[in-house]
């Protein structure tokens, strides 16, 4: 197959590109301000992937005490946690540092794919447009705004997909070997990109760059020191990982295929791969591959977090579909072309309605806060001021904090007397430690799931009634209350 060729556009169109990409870098930044704390809530999950990371940072280990005093957690490789441990060098609240890490890590996937569409189409900016209308989706904003995987997987798959479209197509596969070590969900474009490559390419010794070599070098290098980890921590590991395949065995996988909108999104795929195969656009092919492995990801995972696959998967498919109608070279049929994807964005939930733009951001009763925010702070100083006022001595002070999240905004790099303890239904993982107190925050924007698990769940292992003023330290607004309840050393089982 023929690489296309890079596309030579006017001075003109390029400014406007320029400004076209300065503009959604921007509006990227101002989405972020507006998620702000509610948009998602401090989750669990960032509780955990954090702590260890600030283990690494601190000790050089992703032993993290408040999670589990005996063992390492091994539930996830250590990939992004090796990520956060070289973020959180920085100062700022570990909840802050951490999130604003991934904006830029869905940033900077923004900006590659924009690179990637400018060297290859002839109607580069209506690529973009598609392109920033999907980034400034719900699902994006989300993954922008949360210390998950997410981002940094949508960094190395784009990256893999720059790489391929310029030709370096070792690095790319580099890249994508890495992946799984960051979530397993990189298997998936490992094994796509793996099928692209063996479509086109042969693999030859000849013309091999330093660069590629040293690429591979340290790939190989993180797979070693990963497979070394998991020999040192064997039995936690297999615990760990066995949960987490049992967890998702259940699942109905037909029932995540069947879906009129999954059915053709993959039926797009497959017309599109055939077109690109026999028009020898390798470029084509290579996005074909991967919104095929991007939709079937979540198809298996089922995670609510997983979802933005599914966005990526179908923005790539608009950028396709644009190529393919670019190509008759007609300007009356490309401008219903586009008027057409968007509405098949805007149908498919990967680019949203501008009216209502910021009421309508709810995913799973997840949504933006309105008049005031989910914290302040004026909440962080207060509540901490209380938790301090608790302290014996000049020991720290240990703390169970739900959500488990909101941990985070109490820490950052510096030593810090609050020691945040893990609390979990999950005691094999997650073991019950002795705490001196027990912080429970009740918040409007927890999504109703919560109102059993883990609030109403926390405030009962806490002992704390929240119809009884005395256990309230704090509130705001009527709808933003802080409980506390005080156990001198005594285990809450």
């Amino acid at each position: 197959m023929n690489k296309k060729p890079k596309q030579s556009h006017p001075r003109q169109k390029l400014l406007l590109f320029l400004l076209t990409v300065c503009v959604s870098v921007g509006l990227f930044f101002l989405l972020h301000s507006m998620a702000g704390y509610s948009y998602p809530v401090p989750w669990e999950d960032e509780a955990v992937f954090v702590m260890q990371g600030k283990a690494l940072a601190d000790h050089g280990t992703m032993l993290a005490p408040s999670l589990n005093p005996h063992r390492v957690i091994e539930w996830m490789p250590p990939g992004y946690m090796v990520f956060l441990g070289g973020v959180l060098q920085l100062s700022g609240s570990l909840l802050d540092v951490s999130r604003y890490a991934s904006l830029f890590l869905i940033i900077a996937s923004f900006l590659i794919l924009a690179l990637m569409i400018w060297r290859n189409t002839n109607h580069s900016l209506l690529s973009l447009l598609i392109l920033a209308l999907c980034f400034a989706s719900r699902h994006f904003m989300m993954a922008g705004n949360m210390a998950r995987m997410e981002a940094l997987i949508l960094f190395l798959v784009s990256l893999a997909i720059y790489c391929f479209s310029v030709k370096k197509p070792l690095i790319a596969i580099a890249i994508l070997v890495l992946s799984p070590i960051v979530h397993p969900n990189g298997l998936y474009f490992l094994i796509a990109g793996g099928v692209y490559y063996l479509l086109t390419e042969k693999f030859t010794f000849k013309n091999i760059s330093t660069l590629t070599v040293l690429v591979w070098i340290g790939v190989i290098g993180a797979w070693f020191f990963y497979g070394l980890h998991i020999v040192q921590h064997w039995a936690d590991f297999k615990y760990d990982m066995t949960m987490q395949m049992e967890r998702k065995a259940g699942r109905n996988f037909w029932e995540g295929i069947i879906q009129t909108k999954y059915i053709l999104g993959f039926s797009t795929i497959v017309v599109a791969g055939v077109y690109a195969w026999l028009k020898k656009k390798t470029w084509l092919l290579m996005l074909v591959v991967f919104a095929g492995a991007s939709l079937f990801l979540n198809r298996i995972g089922k995670e609510l977090w997983y979802e933005v696959f599914d966005i990526f998967a179908i923005m790539l498919l608009l950028i396709i579909i644009m190529d393919i109608v670019a190509s008759f070279q007609s300007k009356v049929v490309t401008t219903i072309a586009f008027i057409g994807v968007i509405l098949i964005g805007v149908t498919y939930g990967a680019i949203e309605e501008p009216i209502n733009y910021r009421k309508d951001m709810n995913l799973n009763g997840i949504r933006m806060s309105e008049s005031y925010p989910y914290v302040n702070d004026g909440d962080i100083e207060k509540v901490k001021a209380y938790i301090l006022a608790q302290r014996k001595g000049n020991s720290k002070i240990r703390v169970k904090f739900e959500p488990r999240g909101d941990a985070l905004l109490f820490l950052g790099k510096e030593e810090n007397p609050i020691e945040p303890i893990h609390v979990h239904q999950e005691k094999t993982i997650f073991p019950d430690q002795d705490c001196d107190l027990y912080i429970v925050h009740d918040s409007k924007y927890f999504p109703p799931i919560w109102k059993t698990y883990p609030i109403q769940w926390a405030l009962t292992n806490a002992g704390i009634d929240r119809n009884n003023a005395k256990y309230i330290i704090h509130s705001r607004d009527g709808t933003e209350f802080w409980y506390a309840n005080s156990f001198q050393n005594k285990t809450r089982q």
